[in-house]
């Protein structure tokens, strides 16, 4: 072989011009025609895919927003029960004194801001958890007050902005009381600050230039962060109630600096929708960005089409390996290794279909950490970091077979498939992993339990394995429910025979523990 810039190659003859080198020009046009046109179909595709991308990005952030207020507003959904049913109960010390020390222990067990009203059917407040309630303190005229004492409100009811003993506005969650014989006896209310619904948000706008508001879907707005843009849009009523109709799609309006995408969701159980405005000039930034090197790139390939071609075919090389590495990185957790939740549900499907094949049961583990939020205030992300990591080992080690699967699906729950296992089988394992975690994953002073939901069925085609994990679900909230740190299990067709009951510790019902 001649080397260029060789003696050789310098003496050899000057040849004719080879027809192919006649074409050189022609096909140079057809080439760049060529690209140009598949720069174009890519371009239009990835319009495509950033629009779903964005789409699918405001969805899920609002879905997690809205789930994040629930859980802001749940523990106090609580105590109004427990109130309600404590004011039924005859053994209640029913004193001023005795109910003003019971809304105390009951707000100070929350470790949140808030307090506790119990007023009688003439809207006197007869208790506070912060002080003694004065004797001309009434609330006959807040609207909650209103709706509760004229029946047109049965269960918990959350309010618009109330005046607070502080400075900044409240709202009031609240609950009727009835008297043994069923009749309006008055109303039991948590005063929340509307900064409770602001911290959801806060986390979320240290990350995005999106603005985010919680709203009542009367068109009241509660609360907004403007993001890192620090660009606020303050809707006006009217706006608000359009964009809470985004809970069924995506409205695009203009508005302050220029159309905004907004998604919005309601938050589960109460009348609050959750709403973020994506900028369309933001969203299409980088695409417009792709359509300038685009153009540029054919463009260069007038010139240079040969070149152009070994440059592409790089290109398409490293996107392909690009692509394969991330593929596998969008199968597994990074904070844990183990499974993400997209892998267990491939994993899991194809297990289903071929346990329909054979008939064989499948089961499946719902296993949440108990108090984790908790854990995480007191010892700090790092910490709970470290319990993830060691929760999710301790998991994957304790599955036996092959088949079976670990996989994180979400903050702090984990689930399991256990392809071939009956109930009986699943409980053994859920079983092992819940005595292993109290036993041996331990921060400081502060025990790790967990609470594990239990379903297997007979993989038929009158189930499905949604079904299975739904019911995983449910067994997972009631062993929340019973106290934690055990073991429920929720029976599904003939997958399963008699297990033994759950154990749990009286430790485990504390609910000072972390």
């Amino acid at each position: 072989m001649i080397k260029p810039g060789s003696t050789a190659l310098k003496a050899a003859p000057p040849s004719v011009v080879p027809p192919a080198a006649r074409l050189m020009i022609p096909a140079g046009a057809l080439i760049s025609v060529i690209f140009a046109s598949f720069m174009a179909l890519t371009l239009w595709q990835n319009y495509g895919d950033v629009a779903r991308e964005a789409a699918s990005h405001g969805e899920q952030r609002v879905d997690s927003l809205a789930r994040d207020v629930a859980g802001q507003i749940f523990p106090y959904r609580v105590l109004l029960r427990q109130v309600a049913a404590d004011y039924a109960d005859p053994q209640t010390d029913q004193t001023p004194a005795g109910w003003q020390r019971l809304l105390a222990r009951m707000i100070s067990a929350t470790e949140r801001s808030g307090v506790m009203l119990l007023t009688d059917a003439s809207g006197q407040v007869v208790a506070r958890s912060d002080r003694p309630a004065g004797p001309g303190e009434r609330v006959r005229t807040q609207p909650y007050f209103a709706l509760h004492a004229k029946g047109q409100v049965d269960g918990p009811y959350l309010s618009e902005r109330v005046a607070c003993d502080g400075t900044e506005p409240c709202i009031a969650l609240s609950q009727a009381l009835k008297d043994p014989d069923g009749q309006f006896a008055g109303v039991a209310a948590v005063l929340l600050p509307l900064s409770l619904l602001r911290e959801p948000l806060k986390a979320e706008a240290a990350e995005t230039s999106d603005p985010m508001l919680v709203a009542r879907i009367d068109g009241t707005l509660f609360v907004e962060e403007c993001g890192t843009s620090g660009i606020c849009i303050r809707p006006p009523p009217d706006l608000i109630r359009e964009i809470a109709g985004a809970v069924h799609a995506p409205v695009t309006l203009s508005y302050g600096d220029g159309k905004r995408t907004f998604y919005a969701a309601p938050v589960p159980q109460l009348p609050l929708v959750v709403a973020t405005g994506q900028s369309i000039r933001d969203i299409f930034l980088p695409w417009r960005y792709r359509v300038l090197v685009g153009t540029a790139a054919v463009l260069t390939v007038g010139f240079a089409s040969i070149a152009i071609a070994l440059v592409l075919r790089h290109d398409l090389m490293r996107r392909s390996r690009l692509q394969a590495e991330l593929l596998q990185l969008s199968l597994t957790d990074d904070l844990t290794g183990i499974a993400n939740r997209r892998r267990f549900f491939d994993v899991a499907i194809r297990e289903w279909q071929r346990a329909q094949r054979l008939g064989s049961p499948v089961a499946v583990l719902m296993i949440d950490i108990d108090r984790f939020k908790l854990l995480n205030d007191r010892l700090g992300h790092a910490a709970g970091d470290a319990v993830l990591q060691a929760i999710a080992q301790l998991i994957r080690h304790s599955l036996r077979r092959p088949a079976d699967l670990a996989a994180r699906y979400g903050g702090e729950e984990f689930t399991a498939i256990l392809p071939d296992t009956d109930m009986a089988g699943a409980f053994q394992t859920a079983e092992r992993i819940r005595t292993q975690v109290e036993r041996d994953v331990i921060r400081g002073d502060h025990p790790v339990t967990v609470s594990i939901g239990i379903a297997a069925a007979i993989a038929s085609p009158n189930e499905t394995f949604e079904n299975v994990v739904a019911a995983a679900d449910r067994a997972l909230y009631r062993a929340k429910e019973s106290g934690r740190n055990r073991v429920m299990v929720e029976r599904i067709g003939d997958a399963h025979v008699a297990v033994p009951e759950p154990h749990f510790s009286d430790a485990t019902l504390d609910p000072t523990r972390a």
